[in-house]
């Protein structure tokens, strides 16, 4: 018997052996394309945050609503123990949440992860600022990401919180600041305070507001002519008042221990209120004596760098894989010097306003080391004109040039509804209007008299209120407002949480603020307490690093937490030859949790997308 075996059509044989052809060069192009192009990483730590982050929590704040992501590095798979976290503290009211573990988004989500151009030091030189990824030089199977800051044939020198170059070769010349460009400022910089966010018990109390339309009075002696709603926002001025009339920022952040008060005395409240029997609520909130008795500054504070990401605790099971979870864990508070320790002075401050009337000037001012930087709008015409202490300091270009004001033509320019953003960052003052950068005939740099220290006397409030936006016959209402400050890159090796003040703290005994033929009898009060300020300040620690031809020094945008360039030895510089390539976007940053989903990742993280900067 014979077998006939029918022949496929000679287009059916050619459709197949395309399609698995197809699949083949497609799987050799993604292998191509993965070890020659892009490649994607997962970032484990949070040495580059808050721009970057590695394993972390990502949470609402129970009390203001404001959204901020807490380190959860300890809970990495190549941890040793089992640790889980259990508190974070929330950037702008300061208030700690205890975490629910039981809620799907309130347990740890895995790292940002992330395109890398592989091409992008092929054709060129990495740039300072860029955000790079490399093979760590002491593990060559390890991959970092940070951003880079020196170069090769540079010497570096971190110093008050800022970063300044001078050639390798030249050790007699001056080292000149490296100022960001403006686009990764506003990438870098970090959130202080945001007046669309407050605490509902902050509110309760009657904990005073940021922005206040006095300097060092009382609200009651107020005869100025900005109105307000209940002592917030939006403050509204007719202009009818000539000379320039301020409103100011106050920081004036709520302390662990007011918090620790406040919780204690109104234990049993909200619970009260949201089981809607008030009349035990307010018994508890009279018996507090709370309203209008919290203890608080009378003025503010300085600004310090704070870093909401490292503020945790976290609780030790022990030993894997023997670990279990149980009530007798020891927690651990990782806050300390993440609460801030050194003063920042690069501040940045952002509103969105109406203006109503067609003449009149906007004026903004930034105050670091007791000098105004100012920022006068004149509605009429649209110019912005920048002045420093009153035309005494002048700003000066790269070239040597100098001139006491820079002008520039911003939309500005009558009734309306604009969004400002004003900044003093890298001894650089910058100004947006509706996001948009203004240009200036020339540029808005400066260069010091000295390196400054916060000062403030009983006249003069100075650095205590660093912030300050006013009216000179302006018609205008200010809507809301947020502050900004810069990165502060801490002078010190290694990555645990050091301070620039160690020399002080080391010899403070031996510091003499006496001049000759004086005596502390002399000297106010005032006097002496800005005395032993300054020699602080004046102590502060400065790191000078090399960086050699082919090499390059990378630094963490988290300066409290990095293991980076710093503490590095001789032999673990970064060579060329350990560049990976240049971070592009967080293409995934993470899936928000649902219970009907089994708690699988599945709704992506919106806000979260971006083009790294």
């Amino acid at each position: 018997m014979k077998l006939f075996v029918k022949r496929a059509p000679d287009s059916q044989v050619s459709s197949t052996r395309d399609s698995v052809e197809s699949v083949v060069v497609a799987i050799i192009l993604a292998l191509l394309f993965r070890g020659f192009i892009v490649e994607a990483f997962v970032i484990p730590t949070g040495s580059m945050a808050e721009g970057l982050h590695g394993r972390h929590m990502d949470v609402d704040c129970p009390e203001c609503g404001f959204q901020y992501q807490t380190t959860a590095s300890d809970e990495n798979a190549d941890e040793i123990d089992l640790k889980l976290v259990t508190t974070g503290k929330c950037p702008i009211c300061r208030h700690v949440h205890r975490y629910d573990r039981d809620k799907p988004n309130e347990r740890s989500f895995s790292g940002d992860r992330i395109l890398v151009n592989k091409l992008s030091y092929v054709f060129g030189d990495p740039q300072r600022w860029d955000v790079i990824v490399f093979k760590f030089p002491g593990n060559a199977t390890q991959n970092y990401i940070k951003r880079l800051i020196g170069l090769p044939g540079e010497q570096v020198r971190i110093f008050n919180g800022d970063i300044y170059t001078r050639p390798l070769n030249e050790p007699e010349s001056q080292f000149v600041i490296a100022r960001k460009p403006a686009s990764k400022q506003l990438t870098m910089m970090h959130k202080v305070h945001d007046s669309e966010y407050r605490s509902r018990t902050l509110n309760l109390i009657r904990y005073p507001y940021r922005w206040r339309k006095v300097g060092f009075e009382k609200v009651d002696k107020y005869d100025g002519p900005w109105s307000d709603r209940d002592g917030n926002f939006p403050f509204v001025t007719d202009g009818s008042h000539e000379g320039d009339q301020f409103i100011n920022y106050y920081h004036i952040p709520c302390r662990q221990d007011w918090w620790d008060e406040i919780n204690r005395r109104l234990t049993g409240y909200w619970e009260a209120v949201e089981s809607g029997d008030m009349t035990t609520a307010n018994n508890i909130l009279q018996r507090s004596e709370l309203v209008g008795r919290i203890p608080h500054p009378q003025h503010s504070s300085i600004v310090l760098d704070f870093v909401a990401y490292n503020n945790y605790s976290f609780s030790n099971y022990g030993r894997k894989p023997d670990a279990f979870i149980d009530s007798n864990a020891r927690e651990h508070v990782m806050r300390d010097k993440a609460d801030g320790v050194h003063w920042v002075g690069d501040l940045c401050v952002e509103a969105d306003i109406d203006v109503d009337s067609d003449s009149g000037e906007l004026v903004l001012q930034i105050i670091e080391g007791m000098v105004t930087h100012q920022c006068r709008i004149d509605v009429a015409t649209g110019t912005a004109t920048l002045v420093i202490d009153d035309g005494r300091q002048l700003f000066t270009d790269a070239d040597g040039n100098t001139s006491a004001t820079v002008q520039g033509t911003t939309s500005l320019d009558g009734p309306g509804s604009y969004n400002f953003r004003f900044s003093n960052f890298d001894d650089e003052l910058r100004l947006w209007i509706n996001d948009s950068l203004v240009e200036f005939d020339t540029p808005a740099t400066f260069i010091p008299r000295e390196a400054p220290v916060p000062n403030w006397t009983k006249d003069n409030p100075g650095d205590k209120l660093p912030l300050g936006i006013a009216s000179n016959g302006l018609a205008m209402k200010v809507n809301n407002a947020r502050v900004y400050r810069d990165v502060y890159y801490i002078a010190q090796t290694g990555h645990s949480l050091g301070s620039d003040y160690q020399p002080f703290l080391r010899n403070h005994g031996d510091f003499d603020y006496l001049k000759p033929g004086e005596s502390r009898e002399q000297l106010t009060e005032e006097e002496l307490a800005y005395r032993d300020r300054k020699r602080l300040f004046d102590s502060r620690a400065e790191l000078i690093l090399d960086v050699h031809e082919d090499h390059f020094l990378p630094l963490g945008d988290n300066s409290q937490q990095s293991s980076d360039g710093r503490g590095w030895s001789a032999n673990q510089a970064l060579h060329r030859r350990l560049l990976i390539g240049e971070a592009l976007m967080v293409y995934w940053p993470h899936g928000w949790r649902y219970n009907w989903t089994l708690e699988a990742p599945v709704i992506p993280n919106f806000k979260q997308f971006r083009v790294i900067r």
